[in-house]
């Protein structure tokens, strides 16, 4: 048997008064900015963990071989053939990534852009920019296409654990060489004064081996640090190579124990000789 409309169930008064009030400002804000959110959402949280997920698997696997990862590379694996010309979406996935990862390991995934490899390339690039209206827009292109992520320890005090002989050797040699050229010539030295003035104080040479490493002394520099990007090798106004901290070098060091590790054992070791 159906119900009549004068058999329908009646609100109560309060009900009816709670029910007709009018949105207060709070609610009112909250889901505008709930709405704003989800508007300017590339794509659905869901879809957005899916992702995270990935990026998060894929950036950990590659950390062991300590190379950046070009944002263009990371781009393409995680999202595949998949359109974001305007980059809100991996930029979403990368923002919900670095939430996972902090939780998870205190890591966080950075963005460091890199300068051109030619100095004389750059000061023509800036030339260009103040002559040429399209050239900061390709600048900048061509800035974003040379971007690298790097994996950064965000723990207050990083957990350590024992390594191995051939990785604290070669951990320590780090830190020489950049106290080298952060100390000695201001952040940049020319590739030949190393290895012919600076390294001899140290009693090396580049076609040297440290104990534990199958790498000479010239290849370890030239090849390994540049690669991992401790170091960056570029051309200066001479055309003469030289070498200035990298990405890794400046976002994943601590100074005050790169300075104590310097005075303690760099300088003494230069005073012996």
């Amino acid at each position: 048997m159906g119900f009549g409309i004068a058999e329908l169930p009646r609100r109560d008064a309060d009900e009816a008064d709670e029910a007709d009030e009018p949105m207060t400002q709070m609610d009112e804000g909250g889901s505008q900015a709930q709405a704003s959110q989800t508007a300017h959402a590339a794509i659905s949280p869901e879809e957005a963990d899916t992702l995270a997920k990935d990026l998060c698997r894929l950036v950990l696997l590659r950390e062991h071989t300590k190379k950046p990862i070009p944002k263009a590379d990371l781009k393409t694996q995680i999202l595949k053939d998949r359109a974001d010309r305007s980059g809100k979406i991996m930029k979403q996935v990368v923002a919900r990534a670095n939430e996972m990862l902090l939780d998870i390991a205190g890591l966080e995934l950075v963005l460091a852009a890199e300068e051109s490899d030619d100095a004389s390339t750059q000061a023509e690039a800036s030339q260009a920019a103040a002559s040429q209206s399209q050239a900061p827009s390709q600048a900048a292109k061509s800035s974003a296409s040379a971007s690298k992520y790097l994996l950064v320890n965000k723990l207050a005090n990083a957990v350590s654990h024992q390594q191995s002989d051939a990785s604290l050797v070669y951990q320590g040699f780090v830190e020489v060489v950049l106290q080298l050229l952060l100390r000695n010539q201001g952040g940049c030295m020319k590739e030949d004064l190393l290895y012919a003035e600076y390294l001899p104080k140290l009693g090396l040479q580049k076609d040297h081996h440290l104990p534990h490493q199958s790498q000479k002394v010239e290849d370890l520099i030239g090849k390994r640090m540049v690669s991992e990007a401790y170091l960056k090798k570029r051309k200066n106004n001479a055309g003469e190579n030289e070498f200035v901290p990298g990405a890794r070098a400046q976002l994943t060091r601590s100074a005050d124990n790169a300075n104590t590790f310097h005075d303690s054992s760099v300088m003494n070791r230069a005073q012996q000789n």
